[in-house]
């Protein structure tokens, strides 16, 4: 290494020195300065004899590999180093790492998790490398998030496993990795952190500057957004940012996001921002997006005045998704970080621009919105669990988005992380190899994997992988942090997993380290297993035996790893800001899907389920609304040509993306048996939309989706007494009108019949 070899290339000379050691049991010895020339050697770093390589190497991101038959030369990029107003020095010069890496990879080592037993490294005698000159940089300047041992948010991971979770970051080429020591180079500066308004303009304001705040029914409030047309908010606001700026002059970009969720000011002038044209596709209402990019102009010139090289960062999300109109181009200094949040705007389930998606169609429309006003992007995506921590098929999207991001000259991704190691640590590993190099052979990339890290496991664990991406393309939808993802988990796929996950354990059955990595993932498996058997208890009316299944199943994901090895550590008994346990929202759903399954049967006595109706809907659109005109409610109704769908989603993720409006369910079902007074009770566990059903061509009832008082039943249960409606000793025709005219429309909950003892108990 240099004679004045700075911490990075020290450690990165340590770094081959350990290495190379684990390969071979050899300990090459580490040397400062010095002539090379009759010695075989690895140069690292700012080497005098070097300098042609390293001179006006000035992006940390690049390095460069030389080999020679007798030297080999790795260097990286660097940058001045910078103090900020506390004294703190903070450096810029770790591709000098990404070099070492880059030549152990080349040997076969791999860090695909961040404890000792996650890293992969060959034994090899020989050290093979191939001549001549090879020149590296990531796809992407921006590589973050996934970087976390447990979520930011629990922090519950140790300074070890957070530290360590760091140091994998660092070894696959992410950036920034949190890791503060000189000797890991630093790393790109980012501050904020996201939703900034109360940070930067505190609600404690509020009772000398209520003007400051927003203007909601007439009075000014603390709680919500701020006022953005004021122009004493505009510079007070700025100035914030200037003296953030100054006082770090590290920063390479700083956070100017609205708060999270809603009340947005109504005054004139923030009124006067607004494109009253323009609808939010997160769940209607007037987009603040242009309002919200105005308020940006503004702030962002007064600052670049002062603080010309400090970028400043706002999502595109929830409600300001949709790119501006009323402006006419973006500030330099600005970037956008384009969000695919929430089933408005993100469909993982399909390629980026398929053009049966809706909500990736949103998306684009965003992002082509932001290229034509000369936006600088990067995505901020949800590609490990919020919503499921189960396992989660990426691999294609991820590919799919990061070709489609380069593309169109994003400056990098941030993922948002509640790292799952055991079901997600595929994910996980793969998010920062692809940002890489998004074109990479990924089905080279998962064999081997499947190679390394299962062992002798490798190959049912490779049928089990590629059987996840199966069901992922051609499955249901499923969106950010895993949102509907345990839709995927049928029986049929659960029995196909099965067989491999048991293989799979029998293989790595002896061998310690492949066991635990095998059962990792299996722990997957075997929540998404407990968690479709206790939806199907639900269906069945065996709430007794759903209750026991469900409770199962919070002591499988929350008892037996608490660890933060397997599952996001913690979060089962996460409390909240109430002091509340925190119970995960896919177990919250049970729960709520038993409560109101229980609440609809108390109504009857001795309900028993006797046939759930989920599948095999014939199913038509009616933008005319001819349907009933026609007879398509009459059992001679010619429904042929009618496409097939289930229940329990919402049309729109069933072929249907672009359609609002009126549709038509039609199938048919046998007779149960009824006895004496027995009745037959129709239930439908949600619909979203005004309903009118029939059978057997008799109208059996209706359902506004909103009642006289406005409130929104589009999640809750409804029946419908049909006794007086079938035919005995035949099938039945049941036909379902559904109106929908904006948002997700239709049956997206389970649909099935009980047979009860007399009249409904009132």
């Amino acid at each position: 290494m240099p004679e004045t070899a700075s911490p990075s290339e020290q450690f990165a000379a340590e770094e081959l020195q350990a290495y190379f050691k684990k390969m071979s049991g050899a300990e090459i010895p580490i040397a400062r300065g010095g002539a090379v020339k009759g010695r075989k050697a690895i140069l690292v770093g700012r080497h005098a004899s070097s300098r042609p390589l390293w001179e006006n190497l000035d992006n940390p991101d690049r390095h460069i590999i030389d080999v020679s038959p007798e030297v080999i030369r790795i260097v990286g990029g660097f940058k001045p180093p910078v103090t900020n107003s506390r004294g703190t020095e903070f450096v810029f010069d770790w591709g000098v790492l990404y070099g070492v890496y880059q030549l152990l990879e080349d040997q076969g080592i791999r860090w695909f998790r961040p404890e000792p037993d996650g890293e992969h490294v060959p034994k090899a005698k020989d050290l093979r490398v191939t001549n001549g000159r090879k020149d590296y940089e990531p796809a992407f300047a921006l590589r973050w998030g996934a970087s976390l041992y447990a979520s930011k948010f629990l922090k519950t991971a140790t300074k070890e496993e957070s530290h360590l979770a760091g140091l994998w970051a660092l070894r696959n080429r992410a950036n920034p990795t949190g890791l503060t020591d000189p000797k890991y180079g630093g790393h790109l500066n980012i501050g904020g952190g996201g939703h900034v308004y109360s940070s930067l303009v505190p609600p404690a304001l509020f009772a000398t500057h209520p003007d400051f705040f927003p203007l909601i029914d007439g009075v000014r409030k603390a709680k919500g957004q701020i006022c953005q047309g004021n122009p004493a908010v505009q510079r007070l606001f700025a100035d914030k940012i200037i003296s953030e700026g100054k006082q770090n002059p590290q920063l390479f970009m700083t956070s100017i996001d609205p708060n999270d969720g809603g009340g947005w000011c109504e005054c004139e002038l923030c009124r006067a921002m607004d494109d009253p044209r323009v609808v939010s596709g997160r769940g209607g209402g007037l987009s603040m997006s242009s309002r919200v990019t105005a308020f940006n102009n503004i702030v962002a010139r007064i600052v670049a005045e002062q603080c010309p090289n400090l970028l400043l960062y706002c999502l595109a999300y929830s409600q300001y998704m949709e790119a501006p109109t009323r402006v006419a181009r973006l500030e330099p200094n600005l970037v956008i970080g384009l969000a695919p949040f929430a089933g408005a705007f993100s469909d993982y389930s399909r390629a980026l621009r398929d053009p049966e998606s809706t909500p990736n169609k949103r998306f684009l429309a965003s992002m082509e919105g932001y290229q034509k006003l000369g936006a600088k992007m990067y995505a901020r995506e949800y590609l490990s669990h919020y919503a499921w921590p189960g396992p989660l098929p990426l691999l294609r999207t991820m590919q799919d988005r990061f070709q489609e991001y380069k593309k169109a000259g994003f400056i990098g991704v941030y993922s948002e992380s509640h790292p799952c190691w055991g079901p997600q640590g595929l994910i996980l590993y793969m998010y920062f190899r692809l940002l890489n190099d998004p074109d990479l052979d990924m089905k080279s990339e998962l064999t081997n994997y499947c190679r390394d890290f299962y062992g002798p496991a490798a190959i049912p664990m490779l049928k089990y992988h590629e059987a996840l991406e199966r069901v992922a393309k051609d499955g249901p939808y499923f969106g950010s942090g895993g949102s509907h993802a345990q839709n995927l988990f049928t029986d049929g796929v659960l029995a196909e997993l099965k067989a491999y996950v048991e293989d799979a354990t029998s293989a790595a059955k002896g061998k310690k380290l492949y066991e635990w990595r095998v059962e990792c993932v299996v722990a997957g498996y075997e929540l998404a297993r407990l968690y479709r058997q206790t939806a199907n208890f639900i269906k069945a009316g065996n709430f007794k035996e759903a209750k026991s299944s469900m409770n199962d199943l919070e002591q499988f994901y929350g008892g037996k790893y608490p660890n933060g090895d397997v599952f996001n550590k913690g979060e089962a008994t996460y409390k909240n800001a109430n002091g509340e346990p925190r119970v995960i929202a896919f177990i919250r759903d049970l729960g709520m899907e038993i409560a109101k399954n229980e609440t609809i049967e108390s109504r009857f006595e001795n309900a028993r389920t006797v046939q759930i109706l989920d599948s095999a809907w014939k199913f038509q659109t009616d933008p005319k609304e001819i349907g009933v005109d026609e007879g398509w409610h009459l059992t001679a109704a010619n429904d042929g040509g009618w496409a097939r769908i289930n229940s329990g989603q919402p049309w729109q993720h069933q072929g249907f993306a672009d359609f609002s409006g009126t549709a038509w369910y039609r199938r048919s079902f046998p007779t149960p048996s009824l006895e004496g007074k027995q009745r037959l009770i129709l239930v439908f566990q949600a619909v979203d939309g005004d309903v009118t059903v029939w059978v057997n061509g008799k109208e059996a009832g209706r359902r506004d989706l909103l009642d006289l008082n406005g409130v929104n039943h589009w999640d809750d249960p409804f029946t419908f007494d049909i006794t007086d409606h079938i035919a005995p000793d035949t099938l039945n025709t049941l036909s379902v009108r559904v109106k929908k005219t904006s948002g997700n429309g239709g049956i997206h909950r389970s649909v099935k019949l009980l047979r009860v003892d007399g009249n409904e108990n009132r």
